[in-house]
């Protein structure tokens, strides 16, 4: 792995579990510091990809994964530590089961040119605050409740989207 795109994102994906393992053994602030680095080099990686014309398959697939796991790791943990209800971990789950299955429909045979669209960039970066807030700071469950809401409303911007791509014949405008 050549470029520092792609080590960014690697480093990011290898940062889920110790998120984790921080949040089940309460190292709070260890956890913050890693999932707020983790999550302000997503947006990093992808400048860089663009930015350097290194933009990879790997950095591709692996960079959406990353950011699923840092999630799912952020929410198990604190599932883990007592701090959340699982159900709210499960929705998640299962939204990003849906999203990964339709990702690989729409990829395949709908809109292979489809992209990632701002609103969902939006969304994901207020989830992004709210989940390292979190860490150290204890919110009702009402407002991961809002969460879980705003995680499928990215979902439904992004079905529109793909609505979108196969009116303009499977590119994005």
């Amino acid at each position: 792995m050549k470029n520092l795109p792609n080590m960014i994102t690697l480093l990011r994906l290898l940062s889920a579990p110790v998120i984790f393992y921080f949040l089940a053994t309460s190292k709070a602030i260890a956890a913050f510091v890693l999932a707020l680095t983790a999550f302000v080099s997503d947006w990093i990686d992808g400048y860089l990809a663009r930015k350097m014309g290194t933009v990879s398959r790997f950095g591709e697939l692996a960079d959406p994964l990353a950011d699923r796991l840092l999630v799912l790791s952020v929410l198990a943990g604190q599932v883990f530590g007592g701090k959340l209800p699982a159900i709210i971990f499960f929705l998640v789950v299962l939204r990003e089961l849906i999203a990964v299955a339709g990702f690989l429909i729409v990829r395949n045979f709908l809109a292979p040119e489809f992209r990632v669209i701002r609103e969902g960039k939006i969304i994901a970066a207020v989830v992004y605050v709210f989940l390292t807030a979190s860490i150290i700071i204890d919110f009702p469950d009402e407002l991961f409740w809002l969460l879980v809401c705003f995680y499928y409303l990215a979902f439904v911007f992004y079905l529109k989207s793909i609505k979108e791509t196969q009116k303009l014949g499977g590119k994005q405008k």
